[in-house]
Protein backbone atom coordinates (compact mmCIF):
# COMPACT_ATOMS: atom_id res chain seq x y z
CA UNK A 1 0.00 0.00 0.00
CA UNK A 2 2.82 2.52 0.78
CA UNK A 3 3.87 1.81 -3.15
CA UNK A 4 0.66 2.13 -4.74
CA UNK A 5 -1.04 4.67 -2.23
CA UNK A 6 -4.16 2.91 -4.31
CA UNK A 7 -6.37 0.35 -2.46
CA UNK A 8 -7.10 -1.37 -5.67
CA UNK A 9 -3.48 -1.65 -6.84
CA UNK A 10 -2.74 -3.04 -3.46
CA UNK A 11 -5.14 -5.30 -3.35
CA UNK A 12 -4.22 -6.78 -6.69
CA UNK A 13 -0.58 -7.13 -6.23
CA UNK A 14 -1.08 -8.62 -2.43
CA UNK A 15 -3.93 -10.75 -4.47
CA UNK A 16 -6.58 -9.82 -1.50
CA UNK A 17 -9.92 -8.06 -1.71
CA UNK A 18 -10.02 -4.32 -0.93
CA UNK A 19 -12.00 -4.95 1.91
CA UNK A 20 -9.89 -6.99 3.21
CA UNK A 21 -6.69 -4.70 2.97
CA UNK A 22 -8.55 -1.94 4.52
CA UNK A 23 -9.51 -4.23 7.63
CA UNK A 24 -5.98 -4.80 7.82
CA UNK A 25 -4.88 -1.54 7.50
CA UNK A 26 -7.54 -0.11 10.36
CA UNK A 27 -6.27 -2.74 12.75
CA UNK A 28 -2.76 -2.15 12.23
CA UNK A 29 -3.47 1.35 13.17
CA UNK A 30 -5.65 -0.17 15.80
CA UNK A 31 -3.00 -1.70 17.66
CA UNK A 32 -0.06 1.33 16.87
CA UNK A 33 -2.88 3.83 18.19
CA UNK A 34 -2.23 6.43 15.30
CA UNK A 35 -3.41 6.85 11.53
CA UNK A 36 -0.96 5.66 9.09
CA UNK A 37 -2.89 6.66 5.47
CA UNK A 38 -5.16 9.98 4.70
CA UNK A 39 -6.85 11.40 2.35
CA UNK A 40 -5.69 14.70 0.37
CA UNK A 41 -8.84 15.34 -1.80
CA UNK A 42 -8.90 12.25 -4.08
CA UNK A 43 -5.58 11.14 -3.19
CA UNK A 44 -4.38 8.96 -0.63
CA UNK A 45 -1.28 9.89 1.07
CA UNK A 46 1.20 8.60 4.54
CA UNK A 47 0.84 10.57 7.57
CA UNK A 48 4.28 11.77 9.16
CA UNK A 49 3.45 8.56 11.37
CA UNK A 50 3.60 6.57 7.97
CA UNK A 51 6.41 7.28 6.73
CA UNK A 52 7.89 6.86 10.11
CA UNK A 53 6.75 3.42 10.27
CA UNK A 54 7.65 2.57 6.96
CA UNK A 55 10.77 3.31 7.31
CA UNK A 56 11.13 1.37 10.05
CA UNK A 57 9.31 -1.44 8.91
CA UNK A 58 11.57 -1.99 6.13
CA UNK A 59 14.72 -1.68 7.82
CA UNK A 60 13.16 -4.56 10.17
CA UNK A 61 12.46 -6.78 6.72
CA UNK A 62 15.72 -6.15 5.39
CA UNK A 63 17.18 -7.46 8.54
CA UNK A 64 15.43 -10.71 8.45
CA UNK A 65 16.11 -11.26 4.63
CA UNK A 66 20.17 -10.35 5.92
CA UNK A 67 19.36 -13.00 8.47
CA UNK A 68 17.70 -16.02 6.06
CA UNK A 69 20.66 -15.01 3.56
CA UNK A 70 23.66 -15.33 6.55
CA UNK A 71 22.41 -18.92 7.21
CA UNK A 72 21.23 -19.81 3.71
CA UNK A 73 25.02 -18.91 2.27
CA UNK A 74 26.54 -21.54 4.41
CA UNK A 75 23.83 -24.30 1.91
CA UNK A 76 25.10 -24.71 -1.19
CA UNK A 77 22.34 -23.37 -4.22
CA UNK A 78 19.93 -26.02 -5.32
CA UNK A 79 18.18 -23.77 -7.45
CA UNK A 80 19.13 -20.11 -9.67
CA UNK A 81 15.80 -18.26 -11.15
CA UNK A 82 16.97 -16.16 -13.69
CA UNK A 83 14.44 -13.34 -15.10
CA UNK A 84 15.53 -11.02 -18.69
CA UNK A 85 13.16 -9.68 -21.44
CA UNK A 86 14.60 -12.44 -23.31
CA UNK A 87 16.48 -15.66 -22.80
CA UNK A 88 19.43 -14.59 -25.06
CA UNK A 89 20.40 -12.24 -22.63
CA UNK A 90 21.15 -15.70 -20.63
CA UNK A 91 21.32 -18.83 -22.90
CA UNK A 92 24.65 -18.07 -24.07
CA UNK A 93 26.01 -18.26 -20.75
CA UNK A 94 23.50 -20.54 -19.05
CA UNK A 95 25.41 -24.45 -20.12
CA UNK A 96 28.72 -22.86 -18.97
CA UNK A 97 27.00 -22.78 -15.23
CA UNK A 98 25.31 -25.82 -15.61
CA UNK A 99 28.54 -27.71 -16.39
CA UNK A 100 30.02 -25.93 -13.46
CA UNK A 101 27.21 -26.62 -11.17
CA UNK A 102 25.69 -29.91 -12.29
CA UNK A 103 23.85 -30.41 -8.95
CA UNK A 104 21.77 -26.43 -9.87
CA UNK A 105 18.21 -26.24 -11.02
CA UNK A 106 18.05 -23.11 -13.36
CA UNK A 107 14.93 -21.41 -14.00
CA UNK A 108 14.62 -18.90 -16.87
CA UNK A 109 11.67 -16.50 -17.01
CA UNK A 110 10.88 -13.74 -19.95
CA UNK A 111 9.30 -10.85 -18.78
CA UNK A 112 9.11 -7.00 -18.96
CA UNK A 113 11.85 -5.12 -17.48
CA UNK A 114 8.94 -3.77 -14.56
CA UNK A 115 7.95 -7.42 -13.72
CA UNK A 116 12.04 -8.42 -13.59
CA UNK A 117 12.19 -5.51 -10.67
CA UNK A 118 9.59 -6.23 -8.64
CA UNK A 119 10.35 -10.36 -8.61
CA UNK A 120 14.09 -9.46 -7.98
CA UNK A 121 12.78 -7.46 -5.04
CA UNK A 122 10.63 -9.80 -3.76
CA UNK A 123 12.73 -12.60 -3.78
CA UNK A 124 10.81 -14.83 -6.31
CA UNK A 125 13.47 -13.97 -8.64
CA UNK A 126 17.63 -14.29 -7.71
CA UNK A 127 18.56 -11.93 -10.41
CA UNK A 128 17.72 -11.04 -13.71
CA UNK A 129 19.11 -7.92 -17.15
CA UNK A 130 16.78 -5.15 -17.02
CA UNK A 131 17.17 -1.83 -18.35
CA UNK A 132 18.81 0.86 -16.54
CA UNK A 133 18.48 3.23 -14.55
CA UNK A 134 16.83 1.47 -11.66
CA UNK A 135 15.79 3.88 -9.81
CA UNK A 136 14.59 2.02 -6.85
CA UNK A 137 16.61 1.52 -3.05
CA UNK A 138 15.92 -2.68 -2.83
CA UNK A 139 17.73 -3.03 -6.14
CA UNK A 140 21.68 -3.22 -6.44
CA UNK A 141 22.87 -2.92 -10.66
CA UNK A 142 25.41 -3.21 -12.75
CA UNK A 143 26.13 -2.25 -15.97
CA UNK A 144 26.33 -4.84 -18.68
CA UNK A 145 26.28 -3.26 -21.94
CA UNK A 146 24.13 -0.82 -24.42
CA UNK A 147 21.52 -2.61 -26.57
CA UNK A 148 20.20 -1.28 -29.77
CA UNK A 149 17.37 -1.85 -31.87
CA UNK A 150 17.90 -3.88 -35.77
CA UNK A 151 15.49 -4.52 -38.95
CA UNK A 152 15.63 -7.92 -40.32
CA UNK A 153 13.88 -9.04 -43.01
CA UNK A 154 13.58 -12.51 -45.03
CA UNK A 155 16.55 -13.26 -46.59
CA UNK A 156 14.71 -12.87 -49.96
CA UNK A 157 12.61 -9.38 -49.01
CA UNK A 158 14.49 -6.43 -50.88
CA UNK A 159 11.36 -4.21 -49.79
CA UNK A 160 13.26 -2.36 -47.18
CA UNK A 161 17.20 -0.65 -48.65
CA UNK A 162 18.01 1.42 -45.80
CA UNK A 163 16.27 1.23 -42.09
CA UNK A 164 15.58 5.06 -41.56
CA UNK A 165 12.31 5.52 -39.90
CA UNK A 166 10.29 7.04 -42.27
CA UNK A 167 11.47 4.25 -44.44
CA UNK A 168 10.05 1.65 -41.48
CA UNK A 169 6.54 3.68 -41.22
CA UNK A 170 6.00 2.15 -45.05
CA UNK A 171 6.16 -1.30 -44.42
CA UNK A 172 4.57 -3.77 -42.56
CA UNK A 173 6.58 -4.16 -38.77
CA UNK A 174 6.53 -7.28 -36.55
CA UNK A 175 7.31 -5.60 -33.15
CA UNK A 176 7.36 -6.32 -29.63
CA UNK A 177 3.43 -5.74 -27.91
CA UNK A 178 3.26 -2.52 -26.28
CA UNK A 179 3.73 -3.38 -22.54
CA UNK A 180 7.79 -4.01 -23.43
CA UNK A 181 10.06 -1.08 -22.48
CA UNK A 182 11.42 -0.87 -25.70
CA UNK A 183 8.20 -0.64 -27.43
CA UNK A 184 7.70 2.39 -25.99
CA UNK A 185 10.78 3.22 -27.33
CA UNK A 186 10.14 3.01 -30.82
CA UNK A 187 6.43 4.52 -30.20
CA UNK A 188 8.09 7.96 -29.54
CA UNK A 189 10.96 7.90 -31.50
CA UNK A 190 8.29 7.54 -34.45
CA UNK A 191 6.36 9.68 -32.49
CA UNK A 192 8.44 12.64 -32.45
CA UNK A 193 9.16 12.77 -36.50
CA UNK A 194 5.00 12.66 -36.74
CA UNK A 195 5.44 9.07 -37.95
CA UNK A 196 2.88 6.51 -38.04
CA UNK A 197 3.90 3.16 -38.03
CA UNK A 198 1.88 0.01 -39.43
CA UNK A 199 2.59 -2.70 -36.23
CA UNK A 200 1.46 -5.43 -38.44
CA UNK A 201 2.52 -7.87 -35.62
CA UNK A 202 2.81 -7.73 -31.63
CA UNK A 203 4.45 -10.35 -30.44
CA UNK A 204 5.54 -11.55 -27.07
CA UNK A 205 9.33 -12.12 -27.70
CA UNK A 206 12.27 -11.24 -30.23
CA UNK A 207 12.12 -15.29 -30.95
CA UNK A 208 9.06 -14.88 -32.39
CA UNK A 209 9.39 -11.54 -34.50
CA UNK A 210 12.60 -13.47 -36.15
CA UNK A 211 10.29 -16.77 -36.92
CA UNK A 212 7.61 -14.54 -38.15
CA UNK A 213 9.96 -12.77 -40.79
CA UNK A 214 11.35 -15.46 -42.09
CA UNK A 215 8.36 -16.37 -43.02
CA UNK A 216 6.34 -13.50 -44.24
CA UNK A 217 6.67 -10.00 -45.64
CA UNK A 218 7.32 -8.04 -42.52
CA UNK A 219 10.39 -6.39 -41.41
CA UNK A 220 11.14 -7.67 -38.10
CA UNK A 221 12.59 -5.16 -35.09
CA UNK A 222 14.93 -6.77 -32.89
CA UNK A 223 17.67 -5.97 -30.65
CA UNK A 224 21.75 -6.42 -31.52
CA UNK A 225 21.95 -8.48 -28.36
CA UNK A 226 19.45 -10.63 -29.55
CA UNK A 227 21.42 -11.44 -32.97
CA UNK A 228 24.34 -12.14 -31.53
CA UNK A 229 23.01 -15.37 -29.87
CA UNK A 230 21.38 -16.66 -33.32
CA UNK A 231 22.85 -17.38 -36.83
CA UNK A 232 22.97 -13.82 -39.04
CA UNK A 233 22.69 -15.38 -42.31
CA UNK A 234 18.79 -16.67 -41.50
CA UNK A 235 17.85 -12.97 -42.19
CA UNK A 236 18.98 -9.89 -44.01
CA UNK A 237 20.19 -7.05 -41.22
CA UNK A 238 19.83 -3.69 -41.49
CA UNK A 239 20.82 -1.12 -38.46
CA UNK A 240 18.45 1.57 -37.50
CA UNK A 241 19.98 5.32 -39.57
CA UNK A 242 18.12 6.43 -37.19
CA UNK A 243 19.33 7.42 -33.74
CA UNK A 244 16.95 6.36 -31.39
CA UNK A 245 17.28 6.11 -26.95
CA UNK A 246 20.14 4.43 -25.76
CA UNK A 247 18.91 1.13 -24.09
CA UNK A 248 21.59 0.16 -20.99
CA UNK A 249 21.23 -2.81 -20.01
CA UNK A 250 22.14 -4.12 -16.07
CA UNK A 251 23.03 -6.90 -14.16
CA UNK A 252 20.28 -6.41 -11.24
CA UNK A 253 19.70 -8.66 -7.64
CA UNK A 254 18.14 -7.96 -4.63
CA UNK A 255 20.54 -4.65 -2.22
CA UNK A 256 22.36 -6.33 0.60
CA UNK A 257 22.72 -9.68 -0.81
CA UNK A 258 26.17 -10.66 -1.13
CA UNK A 259 26.78 -12.43 -4.47
CA UNK A 260 27.37 -16.05 -3.70
CA UNK A 261 29.72 -18.64 -6.03
CA UNK A 262 26.65 -19.25 -8.86
CA UNK A 263 25.60 -15.54 -9.34
CA UNK A 264 29.09 -14.26 -9.41
CA UNK A 265 30.13 -16.70 -11.79
CA UNK A 266 26.89 -15.89 -13.94
CA UNK A 267 27.41 -12.34 -13.59
CA UNK A 268 31.03 -12.37 -14.76
CA UNK A 269 29.98 -15.04 -17.56
CA UNK A 270 27.34 -12.41 -18.81
CA UNK A 271 28.92 -9.35 -18.53
CA UNK A 272 32.30 -10.93 -20.64
CA UNK A 273 29.91 -12.02 -23.22
CA UNK A 274 27.56 -9.16 -23.47
CA UNK A 275 30.28 -6.34 -23.25
CA UNK A 276 30.15 -3.21 -25.20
Amino acid sequence: MTQTLNYREAAERLDISEPALSMQIRKLESVLGTKLFHRQGRAIALTTAGRQFTFHAIQILQAVDDANRSVTARTPRQTLRLGASGNHLFSPIIGRIADAYPQLTIQMSELTTTDIIDQVKNHTLDAGIAFLPVDDPAISSHYLFSDRLMAITAPDNNALQKATLANLSRVPLAVLADRFYVRRILDDAFQAQSLVPHYQLALGSYHSIATVVQHSHAVGLVSAAFLRSQDPHRWRILPLADTLTPLPMGFIYPRGTALDPVLQQTYQAVAAFHHD
